[in-house]
């Protein structure tokens, strides 16, 4: 941050969301490196206190992802009431059940965006909850850049 902010950039960051990071994003805030609204969390778009930009996705949607990207290591797809509510992250609801199951590889976050990325022709008509929450974090973003 102390870098962007010494070139002058006009820079906003879009961070996940956790109450345990509470300090440390205020510490971003209270540098006068970047703009008050500058820094931008998950959970102002997602309604819980700890997210991660997998929770902008409508959590079945998202389990759908997760089943397909893993459909050789899962003995059965994972099921919504397998989900420990909790948990608000539902990246740490699959990793519970992973545990759970002693799955014996790590979660990757990258192979479920892979999936919607290779798949996105049949899914995106299915992510209206998602399209819905991405286009206020980008109305949100786009609010920040200077107008010319």
């Amino acid at each position: 941050m102390t870098l962007l902010g010494a070139n002058k950039l006009n820079v906003a960051v879009l961070v996940d969301s956790s109450t345990k990071g509470v300090g440390a994003v205020q510490r971003l805030r209270d540098n006068d490196q970047l703009a008050r609204n500058g820094l931008v969390e998950i959970s102002d778009f997602t309604g819980t206190a700890d997210a991660d930009v997998e929770d902008l996705f409508d959590r079945d949607f998202y389990i759908e992802l997760v089943n397909r990207a893993y459909a050789s290591e899962l003995t059965k797809p994972i099921g919504a009431s397998e989900l420990d509510a909790k948990d608000s992250r539902i990246v740490g609801q699959i990793e519970a059940v992973f545990k759970k199951r002693k799955i014996s590889i790590r979660f990757n976050h990258y192979k479920p965006a892979s999936v919607l990325l290779g798949e996105q022709v049949s899914l995106v008509p299915q992510i209206t909850t998602t399209i819905a929450r991405a286009d206020q974090l980008f109305t949100w973003l786009n609010s920040l850049l200077p107008r010319r």
